[in-house]
């Protein structure tokens, strides 16, 4: 529904709430911050939640862009061999 400032803070809740899915929550608050245009807010989210998991393929593409955006061309390339490491290209 591209509705991702109502959605930004329905993730916000969840987060805020005990036992929630921190992880998941955190992504799809990453994606939406990501479409807002507060790209370093969306950084900051995406590095949190892949710190502990391995996260979807397309998260990690998403940190990559982010990473590359900021001028963190080494964390970028990291984030390219966790993705190859996956098995994508």
């Amino acid at each position: 529904l591209e509705r991702f400032a109502q959605a930004t803070e329905a993730f916000r809740h969840v987060l805020a709430m005990p036992g929630g899915e921190r992880i998941p929550a955190q992504l799809n608050l990453a994606v939406c911050l990501y479409n807002l245009g507060r790209r370093a807010e969306a950084l900051s989210e995406l590095e949190s939640a892949l710190a502990e998991t391995p996260g979807p393929s397309g998260a990690l593409e998403l940190l990559i862009r982010l990473l590359e955006e900021s001028g963190r061309n080494e964390d970028a390339q990291r984030a390219r061999l966790r993705l190859a490491g996956r098995g994508q290209p």
